[in-house]
């Protein structure tokens, strides 16, 4: 979705700034754990962020990936007794703006409040279509099709490093995609002996992007 930066105009956008603080967080650094008590959310400025749930069974998911201009937390602003529903992690070097509950009721007493929650609504709306898309791919679609399939997402997320390789391990690519390391690894050997991608120790890259598209499909 469109970044609070592209939503907002300069006013409003000076107008959020000066109710939040910066906060910034190291490679793997957690921002806030499952079960927290919650009263604030985050905007991302820079780096890479993940929200991480267990199942009942001790599995570890990927839910969301969060890039420059994405949101997280905002459910701590909505509910009424808000306790954190993921974990959310730095996978790379970065910063937020923090905003608290009672700096957004202030927030909303200026001239940004609506225009605020109206992209608040916005990111809601995504997220829940993002997730529906997620739980039907997880049910419907093979692990080897799920893998290869999100390699192609992040690439188009814009989240490959400057020179060019994709700083994930294939731990946080089997959580990204519902299956096991083993998996993962099996899927990534496979698409380096057909040439279509190139490993290193936890890193890999996308070599013939065309070719893994027409293969994922």
């Amino acid at each position: 979705m469109r970044s609070f930066v592209e939503l907002l105009t300069d006013d409003e956008r000076l107008d959020v700034m000066r109710h939040t603080t910066e906060r910034r967080f190291g490679r793997h650094e957690v921002v806030f754990h499952e079960g927290d008590a919650a009263n604030s959310l985050h905007l991302v400025e820079q780096g890479l962020f993940v929200a991480r749930s267990s199942s009942s069974l001790g599995h570890v998911l990927i839910v969301n990936v969060f890039r420059p201009g994405s949101v997280f937390g905002e459910m701590a602003l909505i509910n009424p007794d808000p306790v954190r529903s993921a974990t959310v992690a730095a996978l790379r070097p970065g910063r937020t703006r923090m905003l608290l509950r009672a700096d957004l009721d202030r927030l909303r007493e200026g001239p940004a409040g609506r225009a605020f929650d109206r992209y608040l609504l916005a990111a809601l709306a995504e997220r829940n279509l993002a997730l529906t898309a997620q739980v039907i791919e997880l049910l419907f679609t093979p692990a080897w099709k799920r893998i290869q399939r999100q390699l192609l997402r992040l690439d188009e997320l814009g989240i490959v490093g400057d020179d060019g390789w994709l700083h994930l391990s294939q731990d946080e690519l089997a959580m990204l995609t519902a299956t096991t390391r083993a998996t993962v690894n099996r899927v990534l050997r496979d698409l380096e002996r057909r040439g279509l991608a190139e490993l290193a120790r936890g890193r890999s890259r996308v070599t013939d992007r065309d070719g893994l598209a027409a293969l994922a499909r």
